[in-house]
């Protein structure tokens, strides 16, 4: 993308060639929708109505193949996994703590800062929908910052969006639920989430079983 992530003729190109091989359904790369939550430079954006008008060529392009194929994009907030080189501004996290060695160390967010990126994830995905997209996915894997909030090494919070399941998945339900609101329940919503985290401490798969039907139950 252009440095603004703004989708290029050379990206949709890229996804125009997945479309003409005739698979079923193409998932766009993981989108920054706030400018602390960008993951890398030059990353695709949709925080904007340029971001939109831009993105509808790339779905118009793959939808005008008539061969049926379905695209959804990705919605992304790298949390504390985020770059303050990249960004200009500190990382946010559950909690204030580097989430590995080298890493830059995140501000906790607040309460208020919770919901209005819950907001911001609805946002995102309205977007999506204006720009023509088939589906949207919300990227909870890699410990970026929805499963941050899951992760009992990441989320140390004491409030209600830490401590137990219920707790640490709570930023995830909301998000789910704020998007079937405002999109329709009939706009399909997929999350992408790690089958372990392969650290001590860690999640496994047998929790992130538990929080995949977590997320199937809010929507």
């Amino acid at each position: 993308a252009t440095k603004e992530g703004l989708a290029t003729e050379k990206v949709i190109r890229h996804y125009v060639e997945r479309a003409k091989g005739g698979v079923g359904l193409i998932f766009v790369e993981g989108t920054f929708f706030t400018p602390e939550g960008r993951g890398y430079v030059q990353q695709l954006g949709l925080s904007s109505s340029e971001h939109v008008k831009r993105l509808k060529g790339l779905t118009g392009a793959v939808h005008g193949l008539n061969k049926g194929v379905k695209i959804f994009i990705q919605i992304q907030h790298a949390g504390g996994r985020a770059y303050q080189k990249v960004t200009g501004l500190q990382p946010v996290a559950p909690s204030g703590f580097p989430l590995y060695p080298g890493a830059d160390t995140p501000r906790p967010l607040t309460r208020d800062e919770i919901r209005r990126l819950v907001e911001a994830h609805i946002e995102a995905a309205a977007r999506a929908k204006e720009a023509g997209f088939d589906g949207v996915d919300i990227h909870c894997a890699h410990g970026y910052l929805v499963p941050e909030f899951f992760s009992p090494l990441f989320n140390r919070r004491e409030d209600e969006y830490g401590g137990d399941l219920l707790g640490r998945t709570r930023f995830l339900t909301e998000i789910i639920k704020g998007i079937k609101e405002r999109v329709g329940r009939d706009f399909p919503l997929t999350i992408k989430i790690s089958g372990d985290e392969y650290a001590e401490g860690g999640l496994g798969l047998e929790e992130m079983k538990e929080i995949a039907l977590v997320a199937q139950e809010a929507g």
